[in-house]
């Protein structure tokens, strides 16, 4: 996992999900502190007042601060920093699965790569071994029984190859899952 840039949907959500509870944990803190407001007002007076025609204008700061508003803006804020503390948590825990799943999928890739240069070095084998057995019988130094033998093995060598082939594409195909890539791109693989 390390290096490799996984992008996955729960990964993402966990994020999200983290980031969301920060922000909460954020505005519930804000709530225990000052506040400011300001104020800004522009006028023109009528004729009949006094000041008569004349502009007047007004600016204010104020500012707000509860102390102690109860326990329960405290019990809030506690609340919200636990919440966010999970979903770091759970953030931290998904990020972990996924490196491991991605490890585990890199090592099934691995086996399943040697796996299938045994098969191919196998069947590579058993079409030779067909193929010396078949000059054989031609040449009457074989009987049909060894013949019928040796394709059946050359047949068992292929059928191996074609199920090490299918493995690797699917130990492939859950490493690209793993990954959080789509796995459609190896589909030329099958072929």
């Amino acid at each position: 996992g390390e290096g490799i840039h996984i992008d996955r949907a729960d990964l993402a959500a966990a994020r999200e999900m983290e980031i969301e509870a920060a922000r909460i944990a954020r505005r519930a803190g804000g709530r225990l502190l000052p506040r400011i407001n300001a104020l800004g007002r522009y006028d023109w007076n009528h004729r009949s007042t006094p000041f008569a025609g004349s502009p007047s204008w007004t600016v204010g700061v104020m500012a707000s601060w509860t102390p102690f508003t109860g326990l329960g803006e405290v019990a809030d804020l506690r609340a919200s920093q636990a919440r966010a503390a999970a979903a770091r948590a759970q953030a931290d825990a998904a990020r972990a699965n996924a490196d491991l799943e991605l490890a585990r999928c890199e090592s099934e890739v691995t086996v399943a790569l040697a796996r299938l240069a045994i098969a191919e070095l196998g069947k590579a084998q058993g079409s030779e071994a067909h193929r010396l057995v078949a000059r054989r019988y031609a040449g009457g130094l074989a009987s049909v029984t060894d013949l019928l033998g040796a394709q059946a093995a050359e047949t068992h060598t292929r059928l191996a190859l074609a199920e090490a082939q299918m493995i690797t594409i699917t130990a492939l195909a859950a490493r690209e899952l793993a990954r959080g890539a789509d796995p459609a791109a190896l589909a030329a693989l099958e072929e």
